[in-house]
């Protein structure tokens, strides 16, 4: 093959982006580009994941500065200690890790070598695979069909009409008549 030959083949972008793996971006890529350090986190562990996205999306956390604020290389890559602690202190208040729910995490983000004393475990955490699979994780609470009908009105209530619909004690968005039961100071006897 000529090197005529070779530089047309090199050019042809079609051609590298046939198969199954783009070979433009080579083999530790996600489609999107970006760095992929470990394999996508197993089934078993996407409930906890659901969780955390829950809490992320509540306290609206960004996960990106959080994890370079405590340590996270600009490789993608942390400290297991330093990550496990970073953690539990952020959700400590939401959510109670156990050792499993720990191991498990350690154990599909870790990265480097094997950890001596943590069978399961590695000497690094590839947090942007983390922070990324969390926000490809779905935290809404009960699918649209399950939801509940929302009440809407076309036109929303006046602070009035919302007083005055809390009379009969709940929120229903209908405003009550039994305020006109009631007599006013003016026709009341005793005031007379």
């Amino acid at each position: 093959m000529s090197a005529q030959e070779m530089l047309a083949l090199m050019n042809n972008y079609d051609l590298l982006k046939k198969g199954p793996k783009n070979m433009m971006q080579g083999n530790n890529r996600d489609s999107d580009g970006t760095i992929d350090r470990v394999r996508d986190p197993p089934e078993s562990l996407k409930p906890l994941l659901k969780k955390i996205r829950r809490q992320v999306d509540l306290r609206n956390l960004d996960l990106t500065s959080v994890m370079t604020q405590q340590g996270g290389t600009r490789y993608g890559t942390m400290n297991t200690q330093r990550w496990n602690s970073t953690i539990v202190i952020l959700f400590e208040k939401d959510l109670i890790f156990s050792e499993e729910d720990l191991l498990a995490l350690d154990n599909a983000y870790g990265t480097g070598a094997e950890d001596r004393h943590r069978p399961g475990a590695f000497e690094s955490i590839a947090w942007m695979d983390f922070v990324e699979d969390i926000g490809k994780t779905d935290g809404s609470f009960m699918p649209e069909s399950e939801a509940p009908p929302l009440m809407l009105t076309k036109m929303p209530l006046s602070n009035i009409a919302m007083m005055l619909d809390m009379m009969d004690g709940s929120a229903d968005g209908k405003v009550d008549d039994s305020i006109n039961k009631h007599r006013s100071l003016m026709g009341d006897k005793r005031w007379g």
